[in-house]
């Protein structure tokens, strides 16, 4: 993957959907929305500089590059598996953490439900009556901070140090209730304020989320508590017919969401991970003490209605393009509903 086309989800994965073998190239099909073709392997779901470059601060594309050799390895190793198989290598859970992270669909989608969660809150503080009652709430719960911002306006003032010290006397001595009368009376204008500025974080959200991407990936993605996690599963090859990969790569089930979800939170606890690894092996974490048993059309679905773009499959059939028509309906990290639960909720006081 080394260089400037830097595949999003790796060829040695998405050679287990090969459809066919031409001049030396192994072919898959690729259904995007409304668009359906056969593409090389090498020749499809790269982008320019995804992990970064030289010019980056911070550069994943190497340590990318050096998993690849191993994590092929034994992805190769686990299609040969019969069905039902324990996948017993021990790292399992570190590949499928990795494949989970790595792609552009995460990226993605974390900087669309940003950016509407931003919005939705600059949209609610715009109104500067909102901000001031948030104000009252929190000067008068947490006096000092009330001290801090007036340490921090008499630093920029342009006075002797016994002055400060005098004029900071004064003020506190007004009482927190008529000081945070005062702040407020003299920010009329604070929601438009915090609009703008909330503006100019939106405008630097898809930077910001590719650097902090590319970071956590150039670590060691094996020493973290979601690996730990994975590594207390049970890990099975299944042997599913007909199976589709998305751009998602993995679908997880939890306590909290039993139902195939992209991404699973630190505290749901997870029940079950799946990764797709050919046409007919389905890599399966799970916490029960048997496999899952697995009703491949409800997982298609699952796994097309998640990703945003694309899924590719051995096949171009009439199955197929069904599944076409569900492409991302269902993508979105979070749903416009918990964004907005989000969005209406108070500042906590612990700011």
């Amino acid at each position: 993957m080394a260089g400037v086309k830097q595949h999003i989800l790796p060829q040695f994965l998405l050679l287990g959907f090969a459809s066919r073998e031409d001049k030396g190239n192994s072919l898959i099909w690729v259904f995007r929305r409304g668009v359906r073709f056969e593409s090389s392997i090498s020749g499809f779901g790269f982008e320019k500089h995804f992990y970064g470059s030289e010019a980056d601060e911070v550069n994943a594309d190497p340590v990318i590059t050096a998993l690849e050799g191993p994590y092929s390895a034994i992805i190769k190793e686990l299609r040969t598996l019969p069905g039902a198989s324990n996948a017993s290598n021990e790292l399992v859970p570190e590949i499928v953490a990795h494949f989970s992270a790595r792609t552009k669909h995460l990226r993605d989608s974390f900087v669309e439900s940003s950016d509407e969660l931003v919005s939705m809150v600059a949209e609610r503080y715009k109104d500067s009556s909102v901000m001031h009652d948030f104000m009252r709430r929190y000067y008068l719960k947490r006096p000092e901070k009330l001290t801090e911002a007036l340490d921090d306006a008499l630093a920029q003032m342009n006075l002797p140090r016994w002055q400060r010290r005098i004029t900071k006397r004064k003020v506190l001595g007004m009482g927190k209730q008529r000081l945070t009368d005062y702040v407020i009376k003299a920010t009329p204008d604070i929601g438009l304020e915090i609009f703008t500025q909330f503006s100019q974080v939106r405008a630097a959200l898809p930077s910001a989320v590719r650097a902090s991407h590319i970071k956590t990936l150039a670590k060691d993605l094996a020493r973290t508590p979601r690996v730990d996690e994975m590594k207390r599963m049970s890990w099975y090859v299944l042997g599913v017919n007909g199976l589709v990969l998305g751009d998602v790569a993995c679908l997880f089930t939890s306590e909290k969401k039993p139902d195939y979800h992209t991404y699973a939170a630190k505290d749901e606890g997870i029940t079950g991970i799946f990764l797709p690894i050919s046409s007919d092996r389905l890599l399966v974490g799970t916490s029960a003490s048997t496999p899952p048993i697995i009703n491949v059309e409800e997982f298609n679905l699952a796994m097309t209605r998640k990703s945003r773009d694309y899924f590719v499959s051995s096949e171009n059939s009439e199955q197929m393009i069904n599944l076409q028509r569900e492409i991302g309906s269902d993508s979105s990290l979070l749903s416009s509903d918990e964004l907005r639960e989000i969005a209406l909720s108070d500042l906590p006081d612990e700011l």
